[in-house]
């Protein structure tokens, strides 16, 4: 098992060493207007290239502003157009500007700077222009929004002037709202990138793994018990808290567990001294809830997780055998542990827009276990269990 705990450990690093590239779900728009779904690479900011993929297994192919009409990712709901920036002199420059509504007017964004396009005029909408005016007291400069008179040029045909006075924001959710209302007002449809659907609140999951068990009691006397390798499976819930942040979640899992410990210990006949078997079989429902910290976005997300681990006892019994045959049985109950804590490191790898697999090691502490039912009345017995555990599954 350690080797085996060990490798998992190496896998988790190679793949966060590998996953330098973020490729999401997207497309391209060809120079003929074909489109083309695959693969993107998420790259945030002012973007010079499209890197993309067909299929993961596909080799990936790098296009420029002068070889495709566009590219966008369906998830995000955003979408880059190549486009000439305008320019004084004769040689304009093709670049991926980031479209942000399409309509009776269409805005972009490239490099901190909104572009209006309308019919055959494509135009840079200046910020702010600093002016001189003479007064009575002597001469001083102010700030002009320029672009308030820029607005109004162009939407004068259709929006009262009023509403392009100088409550509008250079910001991209003014100026999107005041594009919205211009394609609105003359009745032409419109589209406004960055608003995909809903998310689902609640991610379901399923669940397996293999756990391996060892059980220390302080008296020798019954310290005796081998470590338990078994599997498990159960599902589970991850909630966002969005109020937080967009990367912690409260997760909640439920997951049957079956541990056999086995020892031997020397018992005695009227003739002599023999060795005998000593088993207990435990059988639990375990309910751990915890937060968990993902520590990137991307294909491929490494996090963290830990918490705490309610259960539920379902039937033990302690077995004391003798060449293969059971003599005695004792009822065993679990007490409610006083301190149950687990905690562990994983990766999730996205399969689409809401599916994941995910595979995490995790290390479970449980102090004050066991309590006895046994011929002489109730009996505590101090004790603690370490569990390993590799955990693997599917998020949708």
């Amino acid at each position: 098992m350690r080797i085996l705990y060990g490798s998992v450990i190496l896998l988790i690093l190679f793949h966060n060493a590998i996953a330098q590239k973020d490729l999401r779900p997207g497309y391209i728009i060809t120079l003929e207007m074909d489109t083309v779904k695959g693969l993107v690479n998420y790259a945030p900011g002012s973007i010079k290239e499209c890197e993309f993929q067909v299929q993961e297994s596909s080799a990936v192919q790098i296009y420029d502003p002068e070889t495709i009409n566009g590219f966008g990712y369906f998830e995000e709901d955003q979408y880059f157009h190549s486009f000439s920036l305008p320019s004084p002199d004769s040689k304009p420059v093709k670049i991926f500007a980031e479209i942000l509504l399409r309509g009776k007017a269409s805005l972009f964004l490239y490099e901190d700077f909104f572009y209006l396009q309308k019919d055959t005029v494509r135009e840079r909408i200046e910020k702010v222009q600093m002016r001189e005016a003479n007064q009575a007291n002597g001469r001083y400069v102010y700030a002009h929004k320029t672009y308030i008179g820029t607005l109004n040029r162009y939407f004068s045909d259709c929006l009262p002037a009023k509403l392009l006075k100088g409550d509008v924001s250079y910001t991209e959710k003014d100026f999107v709202e005041v594009f919205r209302k211009y394609s609105e007002c003359s009745n032409v449809d419109y589209h406004a990138y960055k608003t995909p659907r809903q998310k689902r609140m609640i991610i379901y999951q399923v669940l397996a793994g293999f756990n391996n068990s060892s059980i220390k009691f302080p008296n020798r006397e019954t310290d005796i018990f081998n470590s338990d390798n078994n599997f498990f499976i159960g599902g589970g819930l991850i909630i966002p808290l969005l109020l937080i942040g967009n990367r912690i979640f409260l997760t909640a899992e439920l997951a049957y567990h079956r541990n056999k410990y086995r020892g031997k210990k020397e018992g005695y006949t009227v003739a002599s001294a023999i060795q005998k078997d000593y088993i207990m079989d435990v059988r639990v429902i375990k309910l751990p809830v915890g937060i968990k910290l993902n520590l990137g976005e991307g294909l491929v997300t490494p996090y963290l997780k830990g918490g705490l681990t309610p259960f539920l006892p379902l039937k033990t019994k302690w077995i004391i055998g003798y060449q293969g045959h059971s003599e005695i049985e004792y009822d065993v109950k679990e007490k409610t542990a006083s301190l149950v804590f687990w905690g562990g490191i994983g990766f999730q790898r996205k399969i689409n827009a809401r599916q994941a697999l995910f595979l995490d090691f995790r290390m479970e502490k449980l102090i004050d276990y066991i309590g006895f039912y046994g011929p002489n009345g109730a009996t505590n017995i101090p004790s603690s269990v370490l569990n390993k555990m590799l955990v693997f599954g599917f998020n949708f």
